[in-house]
């Protein structure tokens, strides 16, 4: 009775660690605490923080247009220190993310650990890190399970994509990308659907439906 409980207790536990995220298994606990000098962090999708100044004050300094497309810094070569500092003022800053997203994929995968913070070395933990800031972004939800998919963990992006349509149930930005999800694990007709959706609230990229032709799926 005893061998055969502590069985079942080792296979439930490597089932519940195979699922963990690489962002739990690299990023410890996440907790969100008051910035240091009390500026931040502040909430992306609130307004109010473009009228009072605080996106402004952050954005002129640290997200340049050179920092957003991975150029340079503001005073140093890597774009990463300005990245990072964004994300910890305003931790569910969707243009932000994305580009910590393709510097990652830029760099094969892991940051430069000389140049990370003491927060992470994987862009997944400030992904978590926003979903836990502000747990009801469906942009921030979007923007993971693109990162995850492109990425390639593609059980993972599923999860996310999932939890992103329940947010954003109209969006054609998260049906055409839920598309390419789908086509890419040869779910044609679920890549379908979803290209339909997109197009139907006219998405302009054409790519989905390329992709669909040149395999026989589009449907008109």
């Amino acid at each position: 009775m005893f061998l055969r409980l502590f069985v079942t207790l080792f296979i439930a536990i490597n089932i519940f660690v195979a699922y963990l995220s690489a962002a739990e298994i690299y990023c410890g606990e996440i907790k969100i605490t008051p910035a240091a000098d009390g500026a931040g962090p502040w909430d992306y999708s609130d307004s109010k923080n473009i009228t009072n100044g605080n996106r402004a004050l952050v954005e002129n300094e640290h997200f340049t247009t050179n920092v957003e497309n991975l150029v340079r810094g503001k005073t140093t070569l890597s774009p990463l220190p300005d990245l990072e500092y964004t994300v910890y003022r305003f931790p569910n800053h969707h243009r932000a993310l994305w580009a910590l997203s393709r510097f990652q994929r830029k760099n094969k995968g892991t940051l430069p650990t000389r140049s990370v913070s003491s927060f992470a070395k994987h862009v997944e933990c400030y992904f978590e890190k926003a979903t836990i800031f502000k747990p009801r972004d469906g942009v921030v939800q979007m923007l993971y399970a693109m990162h995850l998919h492109m990425s390639g963990d593609m059980d993972l992006a599923e999860q996310r994509y999932k939890i992103a349509e329940k947010m954003l149930p109209e969006s054609s930005e998260l049906a055409y990308n839920f598309g390419l999800f789908y086509f890419e694990i040869k779910n044609y007709g679920a890549a379908l659907e979803y290209a339909k959706k997109a197009y139907g609230t006219g998405y302009p990229m054409l790519g989905l439906r390329t992709k669909l032709e040149k395999v026989g799926e589009w449907q008109d």
